[in-house]
């Protein structure tokens, strides 16, 4: 059957009050972690693509503590991970991943002078320049805090308030504008009745946009560019198995792993692809 009238939420959200689509690291005990430990993930995420795990998170914690944050940098783009990571690579995606690992952002027009020296492959210099920059400072002044503020997990009704609320922003989307929907939602806060968050929407261009949830009312949503209109639309194929499958695993993921990463389920195999929220619909 074609997507067409159909809405999929794709979704375990993260463990964490804010449920962010990049969860704050914590300690396997739930305790916060220090701010270089957190800068330890970041510096992994910009240059492997992933957080750091238990050696390399304590190794490059301590490096960071030390003041060697430059020599454990040239350690990891020197190693053979970071290497096959790259490889085939353009300077500009490179430089997307350091920014997203980052600052949790892509790069703007005043990122050209990081880029030639991606093509200069030098890397140490482009990431402690960033890292030196008043809005890393900020963002990781606020990831520590809200790391050391955040219980260690949701409950399972604020999961699935989440889930069901972007499941209904989707089914609106695809009501108001024709054609394909695919949305990422890169945040979403439970606040008692009401859910708030953002989304891109990958079918039309990266679009973003906000949207509300709450009890009794249909939700609402807004393209941050103010249009309502879309591109062309296109068409999708899933099973219907599939789509019982996808939301069966989903909701037993829920009950099972309250403290699990974010894990979004490719439609045709079920597979963990990434730590954001998706929703499909068309």
């Amino acid at each position: 059957m074609t997507l067409k009238n159909l809405a999929l939420a794709f979704s375990l959200v993260a463990a964490t009050a804010s449920l962010a689509a990049q969860a704050i690291p914590r300690n396997p005990d739930g305790s916060a972690q220090t701010q270089p430990q957190v800068t330890a993930h970041l510096i992994y995420r910009a240059l492997l693509g992933r957080d750091a795990d238990p050696a390399g998170l304590k190794d490059t914690a301590d490096d960071v503590q030390r003041g060697r944050t430059r020599q454990r940098i040239d350690a990891i783009v020197n190693g053979q991970e970071f290497r096959t990571h790259v490889f085939g690579w353009t300077p500009e995606r490179i430089l997307t991943q350091i920014y997203q690992g980052l600052l949790q952002r892509d790069p703007d027009a005043g990122a050209a002078g990081w880029q030639t020296q991606v093509q200069q492959r030098r890397y140490s210099d482009v990431l402690l320049g960033i890292m030196g920059s008043q809005e890393f400072k900020n963002k990781l002044a606020a990831m520590t805090t809200a790391s050391t503020s955040t219980p260690a997990a949701a409950t399972t009704a604020d999961v699935t308030a989440a889930v069901n609320c972007q499941e209904r922003v989707v089914e609106e989307i695809r009501n108001d504008l024709t054609g394909f929907v695919l949305l990422r939602f890169d945040a979403a806060t439970v606040d008692g009745s009401a859910i708030t968050g953002a989304a891109t929407d990958i079918s039309d261009g990266g679009r973003r946009l906000t949207y509300r949830c709450s009890t009794g009312s249909a939700p609402t949503y807004v393209y941050d560019d103010g249009r309502r209109n879309r591109t062309a639309p296109s068409e999708g194929e899933f099973a219907n198995d599939i789509v019982r499958s996808c939301q069966g695993e989903i909701r037993t993921k829920v009950q099972q792993q309250r403290n699990a990463a974010n894990v979004v389920f490719e439609s045709a195999g079920l597979m963990p692809m990434s730590a954001d929220t998706q929703a499909a619909h068309g």
